[in-house]
């Protein structure tokens, strides 16, 4: 299961645009469905459920909270706030964590497809 886009969305759009004269808005957000819950709710026996998530800081310890609080087989997850890797960076490191206690620490990786031999 891809990451959430976002864990909050405003809950009114403007209908048209908003104006400095008309002062700084006030911006009110909701919870977005959590899909992967969703999913947690109606899985099939047998079906294997892997949660991704962008951390900031330690990236196996916010794996297994995930792991734990959403019902998953595995969390896969990187911290974004490690330099090099993440966002704006050509390569990426992750975590996966699993229930059964396993960690695995892959990468630094590049994030460009390979074309092959």
């Amino acid at each position: 299961m891809a990451a959430a886009v976002a864990d909050f969305r405003p809950v009114r759009a403007a209908g048209e645009k908003l104006h400095r004269r008309g002062g700084v808005p006030d911006v009110v957000l909701e919870a977005t469905p959590d899909i992967l819950a969703g999913l947690v709710a109606r899985r099939r026996r047998g079906q294997t459920l892997v949660g991704l998530a962008a951390e900031w800081g330690e990236a196996a310890a916010g794996a297994r909270s995930k792991l734990e609080a959403k019902g998953v087989d595995l969390v896969v997850a990187n911290d974004v706030s490690a330099p090099g890797v993440g966002f704006d960076h050509d390569t990426n490191a992750v975590v996966i964590v699993s229930g059964t206690g396993m960690e695995l620490n892959v990468g630094p990786t590049d994030k460009r497809p390979s074309l092959g031999p």
